[in-house]
């Protein structure tokens, strides 16, 4: 076990058994017109070779693969029509990964053979000003997502799989964020909904994951 209590964000990797934070980011609101903004991250990712977490404010939305020596990144202004496979300990992508519907959200297998991407029409977290509301909020009415691909890291081939959004108007007994992403179940073999990073009470959210 490595905690590190004394460090707040984490500098120094934290784990514990075959456990670790693999990742952290905050958010923070940026304002595009009178009533439209969308929420960005900033991501501090590991380098196996420190041992360190470092800033990259490169990327929108960040999934570290099983072993920390990889991570799926996608850039900036969601939904994007590609993937990159970000080395972590160089800090530069190796390969990219070309989709032909855009996609905003991104997650490994347990085994990190396989990557599913969650395609989005719009970006989910844009940020709307209610009228009579003090901040923004996320549009929580409807979803635009679109559906899934199935990738193999190693190929780059994809299949595609279509949802129907749900919520909103068309069914309304169903509430929706508008992000709303998909992930592996842990035998790799179906897709579910996923569960949004843990947060620590002060904007700042984790991300865990396999050291092997």
């Amino acid at each position: 076990m490595t905690p590190h209590p004394d460090q707040s964000p984490p500098r120094d990797m934290i784990a514990a058994g075959r456990v670790a934070l693999t990742a952290y980011y905050t958010t923070r609101t940026v304002e595009q017109s009178a009533d439209r903004a969308v929420s960005e991250r900033t991501y501090w990712l590991p380098n196996p070779g420190t041992k360190k977490y470092a800033e990259d404010d490169r990327w929108s939305y960040v999934a570290v693969a099983p072993g920390m020596r990889t991570a799926a990144v996608l850039e900036r202004n969601l939904p994007v029509p590609r993937i990159g496979l970000l080395d972590l300990a160089s800090g530069q992508v190796k390969r990219w990964i070309p989709v032909d519907r855009p996609v905003a959200g991104v997650e490994f297998s347990t085994d990190g053979r396989k990557l599913i991407a969650t395609t989005y029409s719009k970006n989910p977290d844009r940020r709307v000003k209610i009228e009579g509301s003090q901040g923004w909020d996320a549009p929580f009415m409807e979803s635009d997502r679109t559906g899934f691909h199935v990738i193999d890291v190693a190929s780059g081939s994809s299949s595609w799989a279509g949802v129907e959004a749900g919520g909103g108007a068309h069914n309304p007994d169903v509430f929706l964020n508008s992000r709303q992403d998909f992930a592996f179940t842990r035998d790799g073999r179906l897709a579910s909904r996923s569960s949004p990073g843990t947060s620590d009470g002060t904007g700042t959210s984790s991300i865990s994951g396999w050291l092997w």
